[in-house]
């Protein structure tokens, strides 16, 4: 995959895959190495395209950071129990 908007787009649209109904509730969670303006547009894509109750945006761990690299982006969901 080439390109950060296609790999944003792939993320919700696994996100969006492995939710049943599509239209679930979830927590929401935009991690990221030291970019704060590619996490604040996965976190706008995520408000888009899924029914999000929260969403946490934070830096990553070190661990996690230095294995993956600068300018990682991560993103996890959680369905919100009812």
């Amino acid at each position: 995959m080439r390109g950060a908007g296609k790999a944003r787009s792939l993320i919700l649209r696994l996100i969006q895959q492995s939710l049943s109904p599509p239209d679930l509730p979830v927590n929401a969670a935009v991690m990221h190495a030291d970019a704060p303006e590619a996490a604040e547009q996965m976190r706008n894509l995520l408000e888009s395209g899924l029914n999000c109750q929260n969403i946490i945006l934070s830096q990553m761990g070190p661990g996690t950071a230095a294995g993956c690299g600068l300018g990682t982006v991560g993103a996890a969901c959680v369905p919100v129990e009812t």
